[in-house]
């Protein structure tokens, strides 16, 4: 009888143990392996900016494909300039709320400002995104895709966006990255019909087939740092 309690107790004990270390691992895996709690925050916010890219991406597909949207109807104007996007235009290619990207009856997509992400959040310039169309080699033809960009992202989230996707764990540097003339909506109204113009972002094939990037047209950290608008993550929305 003594020697069956033995038993019992010895076997609470040792699950006890077993347990407790079942914890610990699988708490210091979800904190990455001891990793301090700044690290944390990067790859927490990575995952957000990764979520919102996805809402993004669910909402144009849907637009596109059961709302029979075409490309360049696609309209990230709402309500006022500079709300969600650098804009001072409106696409008028966009005659119906169902079109609008951010409106209830188009993607209703819930907008949102870029500053978590932010070097400088009180930067109130590049606090919103902007849209680009551009070539990415890989992405898609050789038509321009229907970029979504966020400027002056800091550095340790670029470089976690980079290590997510590409499996790069540094900026991707280019010096002639985004001299692909103005955003569409901010220097000027997206062009009335299809998108016919052929401006290029100089990445490699390989980068431009994962949809989603950060890039920085200058060729190390610290120029990239002085910057005001670097380093920018891409995500290609349409690939043409």
């Amino acid at each position: 009888m003594h020697r069956n309690r033995g038993n019992i107790l010895f076997l609470i004990l040792l699950a006890v143990v077993l347990f407790a270390a079942l914890s610990y691992a699988v708490t210091n895996s979800l904190r990455g392996g001891g990793k301090d709690a700044g690290d944390e925050k990067t790859v927490s916010q990575a995952a957000d900016m990764m979520n919102y890219f996805v809402q993004l991406d669910t909402a144009v597909q849907r637009m596109m494909l059961t709302g029979n949207i075409q490309d360049y109807q696609l309209n990230f104007y709402y309500q006022t300039g500079n709300n969600y996007i650098q804009s001072g235009y409106d696409n008028t290619n966009c005659t119906e709320n169902k079109c609008r990207v951010f409106h209830p009856d188009g993607g209703s997509v819930a907008g949102r400002k870029t500053t978590p992400w932010m070097r400088n959040p009180s930067d109130t310039a590049y606090t919103q995104a902007r849209i680009w169309y551009a070539q990415v080699p890989g992405a898609g033809s050789s038509a321009p895709d229907i970029l979504f960009a966020i400027q002056q992202v800091k550095t340790p989230l670029c470089k976690a966006i980079n290590k997510k996707v590409l499996g790069i764990d540094d900026i991707i540097y280019s010096i002639n990255d985004i001299t692909i003339g103005s955003p569409v909506y901010q220097g000027s109204p997206p062009p009335i019909g299809p998108i016919s113009n052929n401006l290029m972002l100089p990445v490699t094939h390989t980068i431009g087939q994962t949809g989603t990037f950060c890039s920085c047209r200058s060729a190390t950290q610290s120029d990239c740092e002085a910057s005001d608008s670097m380093p920018v993550v891409y995500h290609v929305l349409v690939a043409r």
